[in-house]
């Protein structure tokens, strides 16, 4: 990136609040590390959202 002249970053909305979402939270209880799915596993969330589950 020191090399770049721009720099775009991507964000999504948090599905709790409307803010910006930093996380990816699991909806689903699962021990798996990885666990691949779509919009009804995983939903973005912001870091206070993510935090109180």
């Amino acid at each position: 990136m020191s090399k770049a002249d721009y720099v775009t970053k991507l964000h999504a909305i948090c599905m709790q609040c409307g803010n910006m979402a930093n996380y990816s939270y699991r909806k689903i209880p699962n021990d798996d590390q990885v666990m691949l799915g779509a919009t009804d596993v995983y939903e973005p969330r912001c870091r206070k959202c993510y935090d109180t589950k």
